[in-house]
């Protein structure tokens, strides 16, 4: 018989066995038996500390937090962590009918949009630790050996394990590394008008990195409890350590304008402008990359062209800021501006949106 209990985790009252008949000519024989078992589960999540200054680095202790509803004990048993998602059931390549993309038949606009976060399902809602014992208990744990593939990694933790059925959460040590960092500051004014202090790294570290959850210190501070996203090796990725109070972000309300041209096809350009106000309360310089979206044309007679400011396209942003404007496949444009101390300043996107006049376009955000 079965039984679920408050977490959703089905388990067994009931034992089972396996009958295995083995035939020798004789001579002592060794049998090592595999199966598999349900209700089973890992979840990632980080200590980042980081250090700021000139040589700036992130200290990362990576975890797993083991859940075992199997219904067996397990004792003394080595342990291995595995990023396969065999759970999702996808037995073979999927196969693709043709995709059509078009302009829509006038309606509503409808703008899709998902909340914060990432939508990963490892999330691991994690209380803050103090940052003594945090650390403490991490240096005395030993790291994982890594093993890859094309489509997965295993983590082999080096201490055999006692996990007893129906336990909620074991803590397991995956490795400890120190990548170097550098700290810039993001503002996303279309969604909020705050500077955000970002650490930005490259995974240099030989274990891929699981979309989990954060304690986040800085200078030995906590700043931050937040989502991880994936960063496979050599991957870049960055940490939000929180609001940056020193420097005000102010979004004006967006100017959008209509102007026709052609003689036998009219065509319709939308010109908009997107203008945010910035201060500086620093007593130093800093950068501040201004994130905003560009519309991703699926249709060829929608034409999309950045008047200002001047930007050139590249494979992903750079982990290394530096001033001036990128934009990514994903038509992310990351303008980055150099603020003197106490300065004020108001910077402006502009784009075109060409399309025939007969034609309707409708904007649907997806991740």
């Amino acid at each position: 018989s079965q039984d679920y209990d408050n977490t959703g985790y089905r388990w067994r009252n009931s034992a089972q066995y396996a009958s295995i008949v083995v035939e020798s000519e004789g001579g002592a024989s060794e049998l090592t038996i595999t199966y598999q078992v349900n209700n089973v589960a890992w979840f990632p999540f980080y200590d980042i500390r980081i250090t700021s200054g000139a040589d700036s680095e992130m200290h990362i202790t990576y975890f797993g937090k083991v859940r075992q509803f199997s219904g067996e004990d397990w004792k003394n048993v080595p342990l291995v962590l595995s990023t396969a998602k065999p759970a999702h059931g996808v037995k073979q390549l999927p196969k693709l009918g043709a995709l059509e993309a078009s302009i829509v038949v006038p309606e509503p606009e409808c703008v899709s949009m998902r909340g914060g976060g990432y939508g990963r399902n490892m999330v691991y809602d994690m209380a803050c630790e103090s940052a003594p014992m945090a650390l403490g208990r991490a240096m005395k744990m030993t790291s994982a050996s890594v093993k890859s593939s094309n489509i997965a990694s295993e983590f082999s933790i080096g201490r055999p394990a006692t996990i007893d059925d129906r336990t909620e959460e074991y803590k397991v040590n995956i490795g400890q590394f120190t990548l170097s960092t550098k700290l810039a500051n993001v503002t996303v004014p279309s969604r909020n008008s705050a500077a955000f202090l970002v650490a930005n790294s490259i995974n240099t570290s030989d274990y891929p990195l699981v979309a989990g959850n954060a304690s986040i210190f800085l200078d030995g501070a906590f700043v931050n409890k937040g989502e991880f996203e994936d960063a496979v090796i050599s991957q870049k990725f960055e940490v939000s350590l929180g609001v940056d109070p020193n420097i005000r972000i102010e979004y004006k309300p967006v100017r959008n304008y209509q102007e026709q041209s052609g003689t036998v096809e009219k065509i319709n350009s939308q010109v908009t402008e997107k203008t945010t106000s910035v201060t500086n309360l620093r007593p130093n310089p800093v950068l501040l990359t201004i994130r905003e979206q560009l519309p991703r044309s699926t249709d060829s007679r929608i034409k999309v062209r950045l008047e200002s400011p001047e930007a050139t396209e590249v494979a992903e942003a750079s982990a290394e800021p530096s001033v001036g404007a990128e934009i990514t496949p994903e038509k992310i444009l990351d303008y980055t501006v150099q603020l003197a101390p106490g300065e004020s300043n108001t910077f402006t996107v502009k784009y075109v949106t060409e399309h025939p006049q007969a034609e309707q376009i409708r904007y649907e955000e997806k991740f």
